[in-house]
């Protein structure tokens, strides 16, 4: 998978955790719930020289507690849904290193992950992402501003200056302007760079047809959320009516994955549940590895509860 680091240069450093103990305290990684202990993996396989403090649940410590973990360990992991709770303890402690990993989730500076993340102090920070920019390149002024504040100037200032001229009028030379200012910050790894072994990607689409019973329903769905839109245009307008295209549309998305995730069709069938189940045991019996996908927990869960059935 490419990835992308977006760093602030610092003096060269041959380890970014060793130092004297003089130096201290720890230096503090901020990363998804999902990644803890993926960190501490590597962290005790690479340098189990290092002591590692994890503050996640409920019995982390706290107050004075916490600030002599800052000094008595070499890293600390926490998460974006901790820090927003008690970045308050650690807003007085400057840390050696501050790294974000999928650095992405401060991307929204009106969130309260942003302001929290932002009021930490730190010698270095880095932030490491695959994907720094998601939705606007107001993703990526989030993070260059933790990064290097004042670089990329005020956000109404990126806005006017950047935002517009690139998304919505496709400006070239501003475009080359920003990449000239943010690419002395950035050290980008591809894959073939990091994993050159790894083949080629192969994509696979497989089209899956609804049950029958699955189809009538979504076609008697399709034509009543059609009645339905073209009476509220005649009644109130366009605003409304964009708002009920997205509803009914996934909704229509809904039904299309699995009836059972909504209300009152639990039990119908599913023409793609049932052809991705079978491609799935394929695979499981010839002890492959699968990671899925869904834009919907419950849609996960269904597999999850059919296949403790199986």
């Amino acid at each position: 998978t490419n990835s992308t680091e977006i760093a602030l240069p610092q003096s060269p450093q041959l380890d970014l955790f060793s130092q004297p103990k003089a130096q201290k305290p720890a230096s503090l990684i901020i990363v998804p719930t999902s990644l803890v202990h993926n960190w501490a993996n590597e962290i005790k396989k690479f340098t189990p020289q290092l002591k590692l403090y994890k503050h996640i649940g409920h019995t982390r410590r706290k107050g004075g507690e916490l600030t002599r973990a800052f000094h008595n360990f070499d890293i600390v992991i926490t998460t974006y849904g901790t820090i927003r709770n008690d970045y308050l303890l650690f807003k007085p402690t400057t840390f050696k290193y501050l790294i974000l990993d999928e650095s992405q989730s401060i991307k929204n500076s009106e969130s309260k992950t942003y302001q929290s993340v932002i009021e930490l102090r730190a010698e270095n920070r880095i932030a490491i992402t695959g994907t720094p920019i998601e939705n606007s390149l107001s993703d990526l002024w989030s993070q260059m501003h933790f990064l290097n504040r004042g670089l990329l100037g005020s956000q109404p200032f990126f806005k006017k200056e950047f935002i517009i001229p690139i998304e919505k009028l496709n400006d070239e030379q501003k475009q080359v302007r920003l990449q000239n200012l943010i690419r002395p910050f950035i050290l980008r790894r591809t894959k073939e760079e990091v994993a050159s072994d790894l083949p080629a990607l192969t994509e696979q689409i497989s089209y899956c047809e609804m049950s029958e019973e699955q189809n009538s329903i979504y076609e008697r769905e399709k034509s009543a959320i059609r009645n339905k839109l073209l009476d509220n245009l005649k009644t109130s307008g366009g605003l409304r009516s964009q708002i009920m295209v997205l509803q009914g549309l996934t909704r229509l998305r809904q039904l299309a994955n699995h009836p059972a995730m909504l209300s009152g069709y639990e039990q119908l069938e599913s023409g793609k549940f049932e052809e991705v189940m079978l491609n799935l045991e394929n695979l499981m019996a010839e002890n492959h590895k699968v990671l899925m996908f869904s834009s919907y927990v419950k849609h996960l869960s269904l597999f999850e509860n059919e296949f403790s059935k199986r």
